[in-house]
């Protein structure tokens, strides 16, 4: 009998899919003082046939592998896994995501702490050579979307907004200890059998998006306690299969979050985000470019990771990386000595499209410098120059 099992639901990402089953088995724990038994359950979310077929072989011994024969959905997906699968712990992870070495050891032995624990999450990095730091999971709440949508509206608003939001994240990215939180990514994390017969698991109503967090939240209101542990550590693609369509994506994206608040917070709340969303994307619309925090140097078109450098930096700087001018959800990094090159890695992962970067000081988080750049697959086929 099993005592955790990983459920890892897959639509179109076959080969992220293998490197993750890959990652758990390599993957060693215990469970009351003896070698804990892993298994894998993989669920196909009606994937395209090539997609499939570079799953079947994954069936063994150890992995459990499901064919839905329709998209049901990362919810209701999860919900199918869980009621097949046997271990006393349950392990939620995107196929997206690669386990490092001693991951689940640290997850189950912060587990199982206490009975008031309720889940437990790794940090997460968005490359292979650990460089980027996820930013964390805000709790929604209606005055931290309205400062949000306010960001878009005014600069002043923009600055407080980037200003609030790495702060808190700058306290997520040095933490070394275990840490009760308010939210857990829900890419990757670890509950017990006995909270789900609880607490139950996915609301199957969220699209896509937010079915974590609702879940997080009914878990904190019955007297749960979510806990990050830095010592456990994966990588995270990030939004491999939304990428695939990503008008669909953002569409489901914003029919969650009018669900959540509505769920959460009352038909008002929902329809005062909805107000927000429109406002914001008129105002976008109008605008005739990008409006950003202050000054900002425009690369152009580049073909390698580009190089960042601000002069007689004061010490340690902070880098934050986001695909929108205002910093609303930023991915961050330690920097050395004034130069920031991004990782191969992770310029290997970045899509095609717009992105900035800065560099701040992180005690004062004054902005030293701050660049824009696109990422354009054709450019790099055409050998275009890089600045």
């Amino acid at each position: 009998m099993p005592d955790l099992s990983a459920l890892v639901v897959n639509y179109n990402s076959a080969d992220y899919c293998r490197q993750c089953v890959a990652s758990l088995r390599a993957q060693t724990f215990h469970v009351d003082g003896r070698r804990g038994v892993l298994e894998i359950v993989v669920l196909d979310n009606n994937s395209r046939p090539e997609d499939q077929a570079r799953l079947r072989d994954l069936e063994a011994a150890d992995v459990r592998l499901v064919f839905t024969g329709e998209n049901l959905g990362y919810g209701p997906a999860n919900n199918l896994g869980a009621a097949l699968a046997r271990g006393r712990y349950l392990y939620i992870l995107n196929p997206d995501v690669k386990v490092l070495p001693g991951a689940l050891e640290a997850l189950l032995g912060v587990l199982g702490r206490g009975p008031r624990i309720a889940a437990v999450g790794p940090r997460t990095w968005m490359d292979d050579d650990r460089t980027l730091g996820h930013p964390p999971n805000d709790i929604p709440r209606l005055g931290h979307r309205t400062l949000q949508a306010l960001a878009h509206l005014a600069r002043p608003f923009g600055r407080l907004h980037a200003r609030v939001r790495t702060r808190r994240a700058l306290r997520h990215w040095t933490r070394t200890e275990p840490t009760r939180v308010g939210l857990l990514s829900g890419a990757s994390f670890v509950t017990t059998r006995a909270v789900i017969e609880r607490v139950g698991l996915f609301d199957p109503d969220f699209p896509l998006y937010y079915e974590d967090t609702d879940w997080f939240t009914r878990v904190r209101r019955m007297g749960y306690e979510l806990v990050y542990v830095p010592a456990a550590e994966v990588v995270h693609y990030f939004s491999r299969s939304a990428l695939q369509d990503y008008a669909v994506a953002m569409a489901k994206a914003r029919a969650a979050e009018a669900y959540f608040f509505r769920k959460w917070f009352g038909p008002r709340a929902e329809w005062w985000v909805g107000r927000l969303n429109a406002w914001v994307a008129r105002a976008l619309a109008r605008r005739p470019g990008p409006r950003t925090l202050g000054p900002c140097v425009d690369l152009g078109h580049v073909t390698a990771a580009p190089t960042f450098t601000v002069a007689r930096p004061p010490g340690r700087l902070l880098g934050e990386i986001a695909s929108n001018p205002l910093f609303t959800l930023a991915a961050g990094a330690f920097v050395a000595d004034g130069v920031w090159r991004l990782s191969d890695s992770m310029w290997e992962g970045l899509w095609d499209g717009l992105y900035y970067c800065r560099l701040l000081e992180p005690d004062r988080l004054k902005t030293l410098g701050c660049w824009s750049f696109r990422k354009d697959s054709r450019v790099l086929q055409e050998g275009g120059a890089s600045p």
